[in-house]
């Protein structure tokens, strides 16, 4: 027991350059890091539209078959509305359609 307590005496814990250099990993590693987080964050916007995209073209093509219709631009997209695509679907397939 008084080996113990005496080594807890002895110890003096982390000097101020142990500490500096752990920081400066931490902060290396945070730099490669956060650049590579928002290019994720881009390209992952840029597939979920493009999935949008393709399901929203899908559901004119089974629309236009179910009613034999063939509509375009506002009516289309408000035919479509409800049964066959969401309104969040309409929004990022309009904004795709101003942007093309």
């Amino acid at each position: 027991m008084k080996n113990i307590l005496k080594k807890l005496r002895e110890d003096d814990g982390f000097t101020l350059l142990e500490m500096a250099i752990v920081i400066m990993i931490i902060a290396a590693l945070l730099l490669l890091i956060i650049p590579n987080v928002s290019k994720v964050n881009d390209k992952t916007d840029k597939t979920t539209s493009e999935a949008v995209v393709n399901t929203v073209e899908t559901q004119i093509l089974l629309y236009e078959m179910d009613s034999g219709e063939k509509l375009e631009g506002d009516a289309l997209l408000n035919a479509l509305e409800g049964e066959y695509i969401t309104s969040e679907q309409r929004k990022v397939y309009e904004e795709y359609l101003r942007n093309k």
